[in-house]
């Protein structure tokens, strides 16, 4: 799987999520880290942030199941 680069407004749009939720998931650990591209760009690996997206549904599963 190739390792596209995703923009912030492509991940909010995926993840469904704000961007101030991102930031505050980045910072305790819990979203991915982002790649810096410039002094105001950044990305994300489409591979990191898919897996995160699968562990969650995962989690919801095992919650739901419990």
């Amino acid at each position: 799987m190739r390792n596209e680069l995703l923009l912030p407004d492509e991940v909010r749009e995926l993840v469904r999520l704000s961007e101030p939720t991102i930031y505050r998931l980045r910072r305790k650990g819990k979203f991915p880290a982002p790649i810096i591209l410039g002094e105001k760009r950044i990305a994300y690996r489409r591979s990191e942030v898919m897996s995160w997206l699968e562990a969650r549904t995962r989690a919801s599963y095992s919650v739901e199941a419990a």
